[in-house]
């Protein structure tokens, strides 16, 4: 619970002995006033798939191989890649990668293993943002670096 704490002329917020905030209005500026127009410009809206094509809110972005499952998280185009001709055999398939709103590469998925045969496979439907993995294992990643969370061998 957040309550609001006065201290001379600061204004702020506390949860118990944390201070969240602490604002001195002596000393605040209105230059930031579009603040929320600015994140609401700046959000991912939708995306689609054609082949190995990636269209984020209407602009296309070629990618390198073609594209099996994607979705929005975290304000970014989570998408993975398919199994292709063009995939690599003698070492991990890096084929989970994130895109912000302009195209940019954002991060590309740890594995759980360091196999060659390593690739994502799908999002899993009905398990959330989870990740099916070609070793058999259900991955969870955190979507704002794509660092693996957490990985359960199902074999």
């Amino acid at each position: 619970m957040l309550v609001p704490c006065v201290l001379g002329k600061s204004y702020g917020f506390s949860s118990g002995s944390f201070s969240f905030s602490i604002l001195d209005l002596a000393n605040a500026t209105s230059h930031n006033t579009n603040t929320l127009a600015n994140i609401r410009e700046t959000t991912l809206k939708k995306i689609e798939s054609d082949n190995r094509t990636l269209i984020i809110d209407g602009k296309q972005y070629e990618l390198e191989h073609r594209i099996k499952d994607f979705r929005i998280i975290e304000n970014l185009a989570i998408v993975i890649y398919d199994f292709d001709e063009n995939a690599p055999r003698h070492r991990q398939f890096q084929n989970c990668k994130a895109f912000d709103k302009n195209g940019n590469l954002m991060w590309t998925a740890e594995h759980p293993t360091n196999m060659t045969a390593d690739s994502y496979v799908e999002f899993m439907k009905g398990r959330g943002n989870k990740l099916w993995n070609f070793g058999c294992f259900i991955c969870e990643l955190d979507f704002k670096n794509g660092k693996l969370k957490n990985a359960v061998f199902t074999k």
